[in-house]
């Protein structure tokens, strides 16, 4: 069974080495948008995951799934434009990196 979790750790590796390889290389932002909106979805169900198998607690697989969800709506509502630019985005932002900090203090308890 560790084999296979193993494993799979590496093919998410990979692919999100490949995903941040195309960001540096694609000449579209809006691809470079899609890419990061798609990593920021990825984030909450793959918690779930490992919530559900038993190697996530409660709290800290809701404050980091949150971080996803706060920085994918940030994303989506500066649009084209800066995050700095939208006081909403900001905030959001904000807020992402208060769930941050509280998931590292839920860590190190």
């Amino acid at each position: 069974m560790k084999r296979v979790a193993g494993i799979q750790a590496w093919w998410y590796l990979a692919i999100g080495g490949i995903a941040t390889f195309l960001a540096f290389v694609l000449p579209w932002s809006a691809a470079r948008e899609g890419m990061y909106l798609l990593a920021c979805a990825q984030v909450a169900p793959t918690l779930i995951v490992s919530y559900r198998r038993g190697l996530t607690s409660a709290p800290l697989a809701a404050l980091l799934g949150a971080v996803g969800l706060l920085y994918g709506i940030a994303q989506m509502l500066s649009g084209d434009g800066p995050t700095y630019e939208q006081p909403i985005a900001i905030a959001l932002g904000l807020t992402a990196t208060g769930c941050i900090i509280g998931g590292l203090v839920v860590l190190l308890r």
